[in-house]
């Protein structure tokens, strides 16, 4: 979608907000081409899965009919904070141990 904004030349006419985050997708928030994406904790979904699966078969715990996640509004501001940004891990520069 950004590349077909940008070819015809509607990117500055246009907020994009797109969903999730995906690496591919940094560069493109740094430069403002993706306005925001709604994050839908991709990561926390599935450990929540697993847990309630675990204590269902060792437990016998009743399997929840819902379980509520609040999504995430992902900025350029705060895309540091996510672990698809690589959030507290430092990058290394070439040559260096």
């Amino acid at each position: 979608m950004c590349r077909a904004l940008a070819d015809n030349k509607r990117a500055c006419q246009v907020k994009l907000i797109a969903t999730d985050l995906f690496r591919q997708m940094i560069p493109l928030i740094e430069s403002g081409a993706i306005a925001a994406s709604i994050h839908q904790q991709p990561y926390m979904q599935g450990q929540l899965a697993v847990r309630s699966l675990a204590e269902h078969l060792l437990h016998q715990a009743e399997l929840p009919s819902t379980q509520y996640l609040n999504p995430s509004i992902i900025l350029r501001s705060n895309l540091h904070l996510f672990r698809e940004a690589g959030s507290g891990v430092q990058k290394r520069k070439p040559g260096k141990a």
